[in-house]
């Protein structure tokens, strides 16, 4: 599957419409399944959500639509922050909120849950849009779980993933006990010959 389209394209995704813009990272469709530890609309219901790397804003749709108080939406790449915005005034979503952010640089609010679809490939960047993709020495995952605890409400969660490359899990696994997260649930999935770790941490 590829990272980004040349064109704009509309594509459906857990039943939504969601119109990706050229050099904005396609959602994989194993993202449907984060957030493993509630499997109903309870998992957002009236919750303030923060969505950390939005991209084309299906997560922030998602939990709209599953009954969240507001949702916050972050991104570092200006595109992405108005394919976000795009997408949000296309399903008339008035509690959806854009932010461009490095991280948590532009954030000063709490939130029950925070959804982090993070890159996790080891890789150099070159532009904006490889930092979709590839997270040099984990720096941005690093980073992320630092800080997260700040904004996180007293009982949230974070829901997030890693894909494992070259066992790169056992890294993943470091950067948690070394931020002193639990973890409350995890699954391994595979995807298109990939192992995908599902993570609720706390």
């Amino acid at each position: 599957m590829k990272h980004f389209y040349k064109t704009r394209r509309k594509i459906s995704y857990r039943g939504f419409k969601v119109i990706v813009l050229p050099n904005v990272f396609v959602p994989r469709q194993i993202s449907k399944v984060i957030g493993i530890s509630q499997k109903n609309i309870r998992m957002y219901e009236n919750k303030n959500v923060l969505d950390m790397g939005s991209g084309t804003g299906i997560q922030s749709i998602i939990a709209s639509n599953s009954g969240a108080k507001s949702v916050l939406a972050v991104d570092i790449n200006p595109k992405a922050c108005k394919n976000s915005q795009y997408n949000f005034t296309y399903h008339n979503l008035d509690n959806v909120f854009v932010r461009e952010s490095d991280l948590f640089e532009n954030v000063t609010e709490m939130f029950d849950s925070i959804i982090a679809y993070l890159p996790s490939i080891n890789a150099p960047t070159r532009s904006m849009k490889d930092k979709a993709v590839f997270d040099p020495g984990y720096k941005t995952f690093r980073n992320f779980l630092r800080d997260a605890k700040r904004y996180l409400k007293p009982g949230g969660i974070i829901y997030t993933c890693w894909v494992n490359i070259d066992n790169s899990i056992e890294i993943f696994y470091d950067i948690l006990k070394k931020s002193r997260y639990e973890i409350i649930n995890s699954k391994l999935l595979n995807y298109n010959g990939e192992e995908w770790w599902m993570f609720d941490l706390r």
